[in-house]
Formats: structure tokens, C-alpha cells, sequence
């Protein structure tokens, strides 16, 4: 039956042209996302949901899933890390107040190697009082791998120490609402990373431990000594 209705969502495609019936095209394409999405076809979910921002810029479902399918979900090669960065920069060209959008605009640097442009964005994005605690450690997190791919290890041990305190300051159940399958995938393949691999996701692993502070600060506590061994 679903596979049916792709069928027939694609064939009103031949007729529904992006070029004469835009709103049509966005529709059928609209229509295609729902439908792969029962299908768990996340690739193309992806592709038609950005397909569908062509025409309707400010559609914020379609702009959530598409950018966490390409960036957190299929990650496959630089082509997906390249399409989550774009999406997220044109969010951002419509709602440049979007402090969330801000914050992941940042991560998708990271992930397309702009390690520079990065480290400008998180710098700012720690300066704002706005950002919860939650965020700010997950920034803060990927500001110390961003360090790794700046060439700048020698400022490690004291973003170490910045996030270890960050923690401190946290209640007993604290836990980071931050997902790292994009960055930790990126880690696991870039070349100019691997020397400091094991340890960076370790790092990562730490931060997305849901059993409280005191687990993640004892899982911080290891990962220091890995990097100072790695030394």
C-alpha cells in the first residue's frame, strides 16, 4: 500500500512541475516525505523535505528532519554534511534569531572541516547569556574537539578544566539534550583528527551519559587521562 502511493505521489510529479505548479510540486513532495517516513526511507525523507524548503522556506518540519536525517542519521559521506550545512544556512538566512539553529549551525563547521569559522561561532555562542547549561556544555564539548582540528591541543587541558567546572555547577540529574552521531561519525573518519581519536570519542561519550553528573564528571575524569597519556 505505501509503496503504492510513492508510485502515485511520483507520477503527479509529471504533471505537477516545480517550474509551472510549485506549490503542487511541494505538495506531492510533502506527500513523498510522510510517506517514506513510514518506510524508514530516511534518505529520501531528507531529500524530499528539503525539496519541499525550496518553496516554503519557513516550514520548520521540514527543515528539522531534513538537516537531523543528513547531519545525525545518514552522515555517510561529506555530500550529506554538506546538505545539513546548507539547509541550516538557509534557516538561518530567513531566522537569523534562532538561537538553537545558531548553536547546530555551529556543530555543521565542525562537521565540513571549517574548524576556524567554528571556533568564531562558538566563542560567541558562549558569550550569550541565552544558551542553557545544557547547550553551553555540548558547545563547550565541541569546542574542545574544534581545538583538535585548529592544531591548537595546547589549549586543551583548560577547555578541559572549563567543562569539568561547567558540570560541577549542575544539578544531580543533569544530562546534555545534545545528540553527537554527526560529529561523532566525522571524528571516527577525518584524517586530521585521528591521532586524538579514541579520546575525543570518549569525550563525547561522557557528555551523552544520561546517568547524572557525578557519571558524567568520572567519565570526564578518564578522558583527561587519556589525553594526557596521548600527549
Amino acid at each position: 500500500m505505501l509503496s503504492q502511493a510513492v508510485e502515485a505521489f511520483k507520477r503527479s510529479l509529471e504533471v505537477r512541475s516545480f517550474e509551472y505548479l510549485p506549490e503542487a510540486w511541494a505538495s506531492s513532495q510533502n506527500n513523498l516525505a510522510e510517506t517514506y517516513t513510514y518506510l524508514e526511507d530516511w534518505s529520501n525523507v531528507a531529500a524530499c523535505y528539503a525539496n519541499v524548503l525550496k518553496v516554503y522556506p519557513d516550514y520548520e518540519k521540514a527543515y528539522q528532519t531534513a538537516s537531523y536525517l543528513y547531519h545525525e542519521v545518514l552522515h555517510k559521506d561529506s555530500a550529506d554534511y554538506a546538505s545539513a550545512f546548507i539547509l541550516n544556512q538557509n534557516w538561518l538566512a530567513h531566522h537569523p534569531e534562532d538561537l538553537s539553529a545558531q548553536c547546530d549551525f555551529a556543530e555543521k563547521h565542525f562537521t565540513t572541516s571549517r574548524f576556524a569559522e567554528c571556533q568564531t561561532r562558538l566563542t560567541a555562542l558562549l558569550a550569550n547569556a541565552e544558551i542553557t547549561p545544557s547547550t553551553q556544555i555540548a558547545l563547550r564539548t565541541l569546542q574542545i574537539a574544534n581545538a583538535v582540528g585548529l592544531n591548537q591541543t595546547a589549549k586543551i587541558p583548560a577547555h578541559l578544566e572549563t567543562l569539568q567546572q561547567a558540570i560541577v555547577s549542575q544539578p544531580d540529574t543533569f544530562k546534555v539534550d545534545w545528540t553527537f552521531e554527526g560529529t561523532k561519525h566525522l571524528i571516527s573518519q577525518n584524517e586530521k583528527l585521528a591521532s586524538h581519536r579514541p579520546w575525543l570519542l570518549q569525550l563525547f561519550a561522557a557528555i551523552e551519559l544520561e546517568d547524572g553528573r557525578e557519571a558524567i564528571l568520572a567519565a570526564l575524569q578518564e578522558v583527561r587521562r587519556k589525553f594526557n597519556a596521548a600527549k
